[in-house]
């Protein structure tokens, strides 16, 4: 008979051996990510030394900064997160000088100091004043910039705001090595429970730090966008908001898809990088390009800034007048994918590289309008309703339509309204307000520029066409019906108060001036005031008769 006993003990002792393996692989691994704790947690302690003895100190003590800007910038928590991290070091050290994968627990030295890790949210609430108050100072203060950047290779390299980020980034760092250490600590490992126990302590902290960390990461971005432009401070000031988010850019390769060209009303064609954020729209042009053998323009040299378009009550993306109307014009515009993107205070004509390009651009600016719309609506929602007319009282009513985008001079050779064909005799023209390719009989009217009435306080008068001239007399006609009706309504009403209650009445229903609800907030009129209506405009027609005056 086959004896089967042997067979048996055989199989056991491989499976003997096949936990011994684990066990000694699981201690191999623990071991790597402890190691990995106390080489990260001295890393952290060197950096944060190296941020006393080469930023705070000197620039507390050689007078670079005042008393209130360095304590902006450096808040106080930075000294007790640093002596805190001096003793938690010591103890990770002392713990394991003598390491035992059974015995030497690293869950109970976590729960001693779990209180005391509570401190960082306190330095986190005064990072984002101290990184901001920072990068006014290095934009104003030319000494303190040029001290900061003779002292970065003392630190390879790192700014004093990639220090101020380490206290962000080391909580979120314990949460990934103490899961690590609990993922190969056995189950009934003595240090089992008190990991896990530490670890739900750091969660709780680190959720409003992993917050901090993504606004920290757009803003990095819209900060990197901003540096590139040489003349944004002085047009807009600063492009960094705390809300402020990064969509997408366009192409600055000129066989790219998304590869984008301004068109002026002159014809000019000027390449543009788009930069879309979540609540506007900014581009940009370079100040120098060359044409390569293709006759495609490669841009080169200083990015300066072109104009921003916000995302107000009145933008919109629209496609051109219909292919037929260009079918005449020199400039081949049924070959170029366009697109109209109109403003309250500035709206451009572009063209793409290809149809998907305009088609990825479309969707992506009418993505981000729709929620910025649903956002505006919710406020609303949870804001008292607001007659426009009493928001404004005397002042200069907003623009009722968005400012025009001008069709170029080469997009067709015949008037837009009556089909006249231009030449010598008959000069192209311009409606201010639609921005329709017309000829001099067809915009004979003129209006008040609105634009410029509210945006600049100038009251100047424009060239506009019949259709937008019998428009506005409409409106006009239709809003001074509506007052009317208004004053009758709040004037009938007083009547029948009696004299005593007649002064809280009139209180009562007196307008208040109150801001408006839209997307214009008083910053939005603060940047159209210094940028609008002053964009350069380049002029092929002009440059000619620059050169005949020179020769």
């Amino acid at each position: 008979m086959t004896d089967l006993s042997g067979g048996g003990d055989d199989d056991v002792k491989v499976e003997d051996q096949h936990d011994q393996v684990d066990h000694e692989k699981r201690n191999r691994m623990r071991k790597r990510a402890v190691d990995e704790l106390l080489q990260t947690e001295q890393t952290y302690l060197t950096n944060l030394e190296n941020l006393f003895n080469i930023f705070i100190l000197p620039l507390k003590s050689n007078k670079l900064l005042t008393t209130s800007d360095h304590s902006l910038i450096f808040p106080s928590d930075l000294s007790t997160i640093y002596a805190l991290h001096m003793q938690l070091n010591s103890d990770f050290q002392q713990s394991c000088a003598q390491y035992n994968n059974e015995s030497t627990s690293i869950g109970d030295i976590f729960i001693t100091y779990g209180e005391l890790f509570k401190m960082y949210q306190d330095y986190f609430n005064k990072y984002e004043v101290a990184v901001q108050h920072l990068i006014k100072l290095e934009r104003q203060n030319s000494k303190f910039a040029e001290w900061c950047a003779q002292e970065l290779p003392k630190v390879r390299g790192l700014t004093i705001q990639s220090f101020l980020i380490l206290p962000i980034q080391r909580l979120p760092r314990y949460e990934l090595l103490l899961r690590e250490i609990i993922k190969h600590t056995g189950q009934y490992h003595v240090d089992r429970y008190a990991l896990q126990e530490a670890n739900d302590q750091i969660m709780e902290i680190t959720e409003l730090i992993n917050d901090r960390l993504k606004e920290h990461d757009r803003r990095q971005k819209v900060m990197r966008i901003e540096q590139r432009f040489i003349d944004m401070m002085d047009a807009i000031g600063t492009l960094v908001k705390p809300s402020r988010i990064f969509i997408a850019e366009s192409s600055e390769t000129p066989n790219g898809d998304d590869y984008c060209m301004r068109h002026d009303k002159y014809g000019n064609r000027i390449p543009i990088t788009l930069f879309l954020f979540n609540d506007c729209l900014i581009y940009g042009f370079y100040e120098f390009y060359r044409r390569n053998v293709d006759n495609k323009p490669l841009r080169h040299g200083k990015l300066r800034f072109g104009s921003i378009l916000l995302f107000d009550e009145l933008f919109a993306v629209r496609d051109p007048p219909s292919s037929s109307a260009a079918a005449g014009g020199n400039g081949d515009y049924r070959q170029l994918a366009c697109l109209s993107i109109l403003s309250a205070h500035h709206s451009i004509w572009v063209s793409f590289h290809s149809q998907s390009g305009k088609n990825k651009w479309r969707t992506l600016i009418t993505q981000q309008l729709q929620r910025r719309e649903h956002d505006i609506q919710c406020l609303m929602l949870k804001s008292s309703a607001i007659n426009p007319k009493q928001c404004f009282g005397q002042q200069p009513q907003p623009p009722h339509i968005p400012s025009p985008v001008f069709v170029p001079d080469d997009y067709c050779e015949v008037c837009m309204r009556c089909s006249a064909k231009f030449g010598v005799m008959l000069r192209r023209h311009h409606c201010y307000y639609c921005g329709m390719l017309l000829c001099y009989d067809c915009t004979q009217k003129k209006l008040v520029d609105i634009w410029k009435l509210y945006f600049a306080a100038k009251k100047e008068y424009i060239r506009v066409c019949d259709n937008c001239y019998a428009n506005h007399q409409q409106d006009a006609v239709r809003e001074h019906n509506e007052v009317s009706t208004d004053e009758n309504h709040i004037t009938n009403k007083s009547d029948d108060d009696d004299d005593d209650d007649n002064h809280d009445s009139e209180n009562e229903h007196t307008p208040k001036l109150e801001p408006k609800l839209s997307f214009l907030c008083p910053s939005t009129i603060d940047i159209t005031k210094q940028h609008a209506l002053t964009s350069p405009r380049y002029s092929k027609r002009r440059q000619r008769i620059k050169d005949k005056f020179k020769m």
